[in-house]
């Protein structure tokens, strides 16, 4: 439900065009890898969304995005 509000066409868009791609990790089965991720960014359990961009520390987002938070969040984006 959070992303049928938050993912506005308005924020997709805003994301193509900074060249944010969204990927989703599943833990429907068990994954060192992800546990791993979730450890390093001091998680342990998902929803978790990160913003990462190259050089700099990863952003941790509420669990609750609204479309202004993250038309403000990936206009900090280079």
């Amino acid at each position: 439900m959070n992303k049928k509000v938050a993912y506005t066409d308005e924020v997709i868009a805003l994301a193509k065009k900074k060249g944010i791609v969204f990927l989703k990790a599943d833990k429907t089965a068990a994954s060192p890898a992800i546990e791993a991720k979730l450890q390093e960014l001091g998680r342990s359990a998902i929803p978790v969304n990160v913003l990462l961009i190259p050089d700099k520390e990863p952003v941790i987002t509420p669990e609750i995005l609204t479309p202004g938070y993250l038309k403000e969040l990936f206009r900090t984006v280079p």
